[in-house]
């Protein structure tokens, strides 16, 4: 465990910021996701998540093996707002649409490693403590520091068994269907069509 860059840890599993050492090259490589829903998250993370990190539009975390130090899952969070209850009201004779924002963290990524989970079966449905043990967690600590409300993300379609996962095991929701169609058209990035708007308050 490089203790420079691990921002939380449990007894199996460290989080660390994304640092590009050759041997996380190397793992990044390696990631793979073999369900077809994951490909995006695949691409981003092999093309895209450092130019991110770098930038400061997202903080990307790799989760590693405590033991092995094996690459066993990544996730993203940026900040975001979401807009809820659009309307038109007049303002000084002119209509104007207006609507309430909803400060939030947008879980960007989250994906597992396949390879790890080949290698490590009883890891199998990791994802949550991933989730648990780290994601909210970090969710909390901005809490403390900014005021956000919610925390949000696009999950695989509405027929998905992930989806299904997140609503039932990770305590998301969705909206009611008019207002799920409008955020969707509003927020929802361009490589996430046809996934679903879910949240949860922090």
């Amino acid at each position: 465990m490089k203790k420079s860059s691990v921002v939380n840890h449990n007894e199996v599993f460290y989080c660390e910021h994304l640092v590009l050492t050759r041997k996380t090259m190397q793992d990044i490589d390696d990631f793979r996701v073999t369900n077809s829903e994951g490909k995006g998250l695949l691409e981003y993370l092999q093309n895209n998540a450092y130019h991110d990190e770098k930038l400061g539009a997202q903080r990307i975390y790799l989760v590693r093996d405590m033991i092995t130090d094996e690459l066993v899952a990544f996730f993203g969070l940026k900040t975001g707002m979401v807009s809820q209850n659009e309307r038109a009201v007049k303002i000084d004779n002119e209509e104007r649409i207006v609507f309430d924002m909803i400060s939030g963290i947008e879980l960007a990524e989250l994906a597992v490693n396949d390879i790890y989970i080949r290698h490590n079966p009883a890891s199998k449905g990791c994802g949550l403590i991933i989730f648990n043990d780290f994601i909210l967690p970090i969710c909390e600590q901005a809490k403390q520091l900014v005021g956000c409300e919610i925390l949000y993300g696009f999950s695989v379609d509405e027929k998905g068994k992930l989806l299904d996962r997140y609503l039932n095991e990770y305590n998301f929701a969705r909206l009611d269907p008019e207002s799920e169609a409008k955020v969707q058209d509003r927020l929802r990035p361009y490589f996430d069509k046809g996934c679903v708007f879910i949240y949860q308050k922090i």
